[in-house]
């Protein structure tokens, strides 16, 4: 089983798109960049028979600094999640 890699889609779009290098490379940093942005604006990305993107917060957890015994409060970070469409889910073996 191979991976695949971001080198493997420029190459895929050179083929099938007829694009440069240069612009496929250009396409897929533009593509990842813009799912970036909306993720730290709070947005839900979804794309039609594939998933959907959202950012959830962790919230604050309360932490003792061993060396002075004081508990902190300390905002943890925030985390990515992706969920599989059902129609994906469905036609993919996760065996």
């Amino acid at each position: 089983m191979s991976n695949l890699t971001k080198n493997c889609i420029i190459e895929h779009l050179k083929g099938e798109a007829g694009l440069g290098s240069g612009e496929s490379a250009e396409l897929l940093n533009v593509f990842f960049q813009e799912i970036e942005n909306q993720l730290k604006e709070g947005a839900n990305i979804k794309f039609y028979g594939f998933g959907s993107f959202s950012k959830s917060s962790a919230g604050k957890r309360k932490i003792k600094n061993i060396s002075t015994g004081e508990i902190q409060e300390v905002l943890m970070p925030s985390k990515i999640k992706f969920k599989r469409n059902k129609k994906q889910n469905r036609s993919i073996n996760w065996q």
